[in-house]
């Protein structure tokens, strides 16, 4: 799915908008070949620290099961479910989540 072709059905937005304490756009795209459902791509970054950003790419099942985030890419953010900064922990540095089955099948979000 993440390597499938895919193209832009609706592109993000020339400028990021603001929103809270965070700059963001969106975009949608559509499988080139015979997958269906639909993809969307989000971008988020931090108006005070840009080197916190995060950039996804999600899946919307044609059969309507709920999305499913199959790759999201961060940036340094430090803390991981509130726990202070320690650069030994992978959240520190720039890191990527990728879609595991396992954890699909124990109800937990994909990129866990």
């Amino acid at each position: 799915m993440i390597g499938c072709p895919k193209r832009i059905s609706d592109p993000p937005k020339r400028e990021m908008r603001q929103s809270g304490a965070f700059l963001r756009n969106d975009m949608k795209l559509v499988a080139s070949d015979d997958t269906e459902g639909q993809f969307s791509v989000f971008m988020r970054k931090s108006g005070d620290f840009p080197e916190n950003f995060s950039i996804g790419l999600i899946y919307h099942p044609a059969d309507s099961r709920g999305e499913i985030t199959l790759v999201r890419c961060n940036g340094q953010h430090g803390e991981y479910n509130g726990g202070p900064g320690d650069p030994s922990d992978p959240h520190w540095h720039y890191h990527v989540h990728q879609a595991q089955e396992v954890a699909l099948d124990a109800g937990e979000r994909a990129e866990k």
